[in-house]
């Protein structure tokens, strides 16, 4: 797996069983496709995010943009180096652009269908901070 220089790696950045090592019970990882590329290859694995949709234009136009997952880390991010990074069982081409997030189980399927909508956003919200 390609690392940025300067990263740290953990067993929860790889890819593999031990992704959600460390989640609470009941959490999923889930790819999502961000509206702004560009803007999500300024995350990294391990910062925390909101994930926000943008509305859909209804009979009265949009309404205001919606939280759907809040302080969810990051855990993975394809198509970052050139796109060399790609989710296990895919192309680059595939997945051009994909944030994956630990959400809780019961909100990956709005995450989900929000996610091939279109209009992800990710907003930072920091790295988490040691315990109490």
């Amino acid at each position: 797996m390609p690392v940025r220089g300067g990263g740290l790696v953990s067993e929860t950045v790889l890819v593999g069983d031990g992704l959600l090592t460390g989640s609470p019970a009941g959490t999923a990882a889930l790819p999502l496709r961000p509206a702004d590329p560009a803007a999500a290859r300024l995350l990294s694995p391990g910062s925390l995010v909101d994930v926000v949709a943008t509305p859909e234009e209804g009979f009265d136009g949009a309404g205001p943009p919606v939280v759907l997952a809040s302080g969810v880390p990051v855990l993975w991010i394809t198509g970052t180096d050139g796109g060399t990074t790609s989710w296990p069982g895919t192309t680059a081409a595939a997945d051009e652009q994909l944030v994956v997030v630990a959400a809780p189980a019961a909100a990956a399927p709005e995450l989900a269908v929000a996610s091939a909508r279109g209009g992800l956003y990710f907003v930072p919200k920091g790295v988490p901070g040691p315990g109490p």
